[in-house]
């Protein structure tokens, strides 16, 4: 087989003759895309002004308040706390793979697990949901991060006279470098990402997907340095930094930060650098993506070849709601934004109003009353004026019908934001609502979720762990330690996981909305065993009853991943060992369990030979007295399952059983336990009640 010569990937094309026209072009189309987006951004600003409750100039009304209703803010957060805890479920399961073999790989999904939680994904979604809801679309970008940093620890040495070492150790510290390796996920602003064409459907399909990216001064020394940029042109830019600082390019960070209450005031200095990924270049025999930096006209900083060895674009993309023929969606604030102006007006009204109204109005006759300056209130104060030509009047509590008028506007933006009661922390002052007004907001908000969260597994989060099982296999060269949430058997140890194969024989999926999802299947699952429990063999035409599956996975849905292997223990997964291996473990003081298929007498004359060695030492023999008692413990079990049964157990349907089909429930006159959802409610959740 003849080998294909690789176009290699760290070499800079920045420079290269015959080259300067396309990358002039490229940087061309990619300032004019921006611009294109210029409205686009404007519009977002208007609304993350809404979201963080700034008043502007949008409103109508201009009187003594200046009161802001986060009537949308309160929508948004209620959404991200909703989508957030249903994409990632208290069990902690987040992800699944199908295989094309009967084997579950569960240290490849212990290690997606693991990178989950080490690229903070949970911190993150919520401010992925915020973008989202505001500008109208979900962008990340995914990359590997390598973290060098030293740590000082105490270590033990051997006591040395020259070449000879004593039996003596004395304690000292030293210095270790060690090397933090894992994804890195970051949230992406909408005005900070452009593709090119606009009616891409995705980035995959797209010709260009340029970022804009921030980068100050130390940051571009460091990459020069590291050789990612070219040197002489980023020499150059470092010299002429404060020309390239200021730029027209909206800095949604900024925007952020200063609502924050961070404020800049021009001391802090950065380069606005356009990182373009793009089809359209050439390099060598390459057709494929490739990465360029551009801080300007004719000032390309780097251009390589795609660095990932999957030749994707690592930008994760997607709107919240999508539109025929246009890679961008709608913002949902836009449709609802003067409604917010609305209420924002008719608060400030009432405000202005009840000022009126809280004090009361005095008429006199100002000729039969010359003395009106005395008219003072005051406790005990005394009037000197005629009775007759004064008369005391209230203003109109006009401020009840603009509260009214609010809260209907309230109800309208809470609509449209498909956000009901059973979303929001807080029932808004009403009377407690029934079981059955509560099970059917229930059942709407779980028909409002699936949209948005439907929307994030497919587009974002499941091609998220794909890039994560790439990357791993691409950049971690050397075993690591993760956290083992597969089989029950083993209850969350440590799992050392061999560098990761890119192949086609996995498939990865999110699966914290099923794991959300599953209390009604749960209910359903419990009914129906007993009814298979109930099945007479000869009715089950040539099939075997195994429950162990069933029993499982209820068992992780119910308890979580960590409970649950210390219910059901798989003791295939525990392998009989050699008495003389679990003599040493215990000696080094490692736990040792006892196997159902030991041999426990011949186990029991080793660990007791063992004992009286270290005893003769002068070594603890704790760990060998408590394991020789466990294997003491396995013989009387093992006499005592020997033995036939003397009674039968009740079977399912029987005196003492649960009736086939039937769900465990409370004595005549309990209660229920709170959440539990009645057998007669029991429902497809994306369907809506009527």
């Amino acid at each position: 087989m003849a080998k294909t010569k690789l176009t290699p990937r760290d070499k800079d094309y920045s420079q290269q003759n015959g080259l300067e026209e396309d990358i002039g072009d490229l940087y061309d189309d990619v300032v004019k895309g921006f611009a294109d987006k210029n409205s686009r951004a404007e519009a977002n600003r208007e609304y993350w002004d809404i979201y963080n409750c700034n008043l502007t100039e949008k409103q109508a009304y201009n009187g003594t308040s200046h009161a802001f209703i986060p009537v949308i803010h309160d929508a948004i957060e209620a959404r991200v706390t909703r989508f957030t805890n249903t994409l990632f479920p208290a069990s902690g399961r987040h992800v699944d793979v199908v295989t094309n073999d009967q084997k579950i790989p569960h240290g490849t999904i212990s290690l997606l697990e693991h990178y989950v939680g080490t690229a903070k994904l949970r911190e993150i979604t919520p401010a992925l949901l915020r973008n989202g809801d505001v500008e109208g679309h979900y962008s990340l970008y995914v990359e590997w991060k390598e973290t060098k940093r030293t740590i000082t620890k105490r270590v033990k040495k051997p006591v040395t006279m020259g070449e000879l070492e004593l039996d003596d150790e004395y304690e000292t510290v030293e210095d270790e470098e060690i090397t933090d390796r894992t994804p890195e996920v970051l949230v992406v602003a909408d005005s900070d990402i452009c593709v090119l064409p606009a009616t891409a459907p995705n980035p995959e399909a797209a010709e260009v997907v340029a970022i804009a990216l921030r980068m100050s001064k130390q940051e571009i020394k460091r990459r020069i340095k590291n050789g990612e940029f070219d040197k002489k042109t980023g020499e150059t830019l470092v010299e002429n930094f404060s020309l390239s600082a200021n730029t027209q390019q909206p800095n949604p960070d900024k925007d952020k930060a200063e609502a924050a209450g961070v404020k800049f005031d021009g001391g802090t200095k950065h380069a606005l650098i356009y990182m373009v990924w793009t089809k359209r270049i050439k390099l060598g025999k390459h057709k494929g993506w490739s990465v360029s930096y551009h801080a300007g006209e004719s000032m390309c900083l780097s251009l390589k070849r795609n660095p990932n060895w999957n030749d994707r674009a690592p930008v994760l993309s997607a709107p919240l709601k999508r539109v025929g023929g246009s890679f961008w969606g709608v913002s949902p604030v836009s449709a609802i934004a003067e409604t917010q102006y609305a209420a924002n007006d008719a608060l400030n009204m009432g405000l202005d109003s009840a000022q009126y109204a809280l004090l009361p109005i005095v008429m006199t006759d100002p000729e039969k009353n010359p003395r009106t300056g005395s008219m003072i209130l005051n406790m005990a104060a005394i009037w000197l004026t005629d009775p007759n030509t004064t008369k005391i009047v209230e203003f109109p509590p006009i401020w009840k019908e603009a509260f009214e008028l609010v809260s209907a506007l309230k109800s309208q933006c809470m609509q449209s934001l498909s956000v009901n009661p059973a979303m929001m922390p807080q029932g808004g002052g009403r009377k407690k609502p029934t079981q059955a007004e509560t099970s059917q907001e229930q059942a709407v908000a779980i028909e409002s979720t699936a949209d948005a969260v439907t929307i994030l597994e497919e587009s974002i989060f499941t091609p998220l762990l794909r890039w994560f099982y790439e990357m791993d296999h691409q950049y971690r060269e050397e075993k690591t330690l993760v956290r083992q949430f597969g089989s029950l058997g083993v209850s969350a140890i440590l799992e050392e996981v061999e560098p990761s194969t890119m192949d086609t024989q996995y498939q990865f999926k999110w699966i914290g909305v099923e794991v959300t999802r599953s209390a009604q299947q749960v209910q359903q699952m419990i009914a129906f065993t007993n009814v298979l429990k109930g099945t007479p063999p000869d009715l089950l035409g040539g099939l075997t009853l195994n429950l162990a599956p069933l029993l499982e996975d209820a068992a992780e849905k119910v308890y979580g991943p960590r409970l649950a292997p210390k219910i059901l223990i798989d003791e295939r997964d525990k392998m009989t060992v050699a008495p003389e291996i679990e003599d040493m473990m215990m000696a080094a003081g490692h736990p040792v369990e006892v196997h159902p298929g030991d041999n426990d007498p011949q186990h029991m004359q080793v660990h007791f030979r063992a004992a009286q060695q270290a005893f003769s030492q002068g070594s603890p023999m704790d760990a060998f007295k408590a394991h020789i008692m466990k294997h003491q413990q396995a013989l009387q079990k093992k006499a005592m399952q020997a033995q036939p049964p003397t009674q039968g157990l009740p079977g399912p349907g029987g005196p003492g059983g649960p009736r086939e089909g039937a769900m465990p429930g409370m004595p005549r006159g309990g209660q229920q336990p709170p959440g539990v959802i009645h057998q007669d409610q029991l429902q497809d959740p994306g369907r809506v009640p009527r």
